[in-house]
């Protein structure tokens, strides 16, 4: 069976994405509604999550997997801390479908991510025209809670 995966992080773009699910198909772009984006995890290795946030919206590339492919993607992703699979609504063209994404888990802290890391989501959020802005504010947003700013 095939499920839509919603990704926000560096699995976005194409390469990252193809090296754990070679048979991905890139769906098309969207945005998740009242959520937020934000680095979690311990450091150097905080990566992207989504947590709810009324109000807020996080751009996405929407990929077709297979269940294996979830899983797959689910225990890459241990690598990097702690994930758990979820299902949400999402906004891809004018239609509002359930996905797949993957979230830290609660318990992961509040961390800016590596400046390599970063940047990879930086290219990706360029190369599909999505608002830097948003990506800039989960930038913040982690740092501040964490207590850089």
């Amino acid at each position: 069976m095939e499920k839509l995966y919603a990704a926000y992080g560096t699995l976005m773009a194409e390469e990252p994405m193809k090296a754990i699910c070679p048979t991905a198909e890139m769906v098309g772009t969207g945005v998740i509604r009242n959520y937020r984006l934000m680095f979690k995890g311990e450091l150097p290795l905080s990566r992207a999550t989504v947590e709810d946030d009324k109000g807020s919206e996080v751009p996405i590339v929407v990929w077709r997997l297979t269940e294996a492919n979830v899983s797959d993607l689910g225990a890459e992703l241990t690598r990097w801390g702690s994930y758990h699979e979820a299902e949400i609504k999402a906004v891809v063209g004018k239609r509002v479908v359930p996905v797949t994404v993957h979230v830290k888990d609660d318990g992961e802290r509040l961390n800016p991510p590596d400046s390599h890391y970063y940047a990879a989501i930086y290219a990706v959020y360029e190369e599909h025209g999505f608002d830097l802005e948003k990506l800039e504010e989960a930038l913040e947003y982690s740092e501040r809670r964490f207590g850089w700013i």
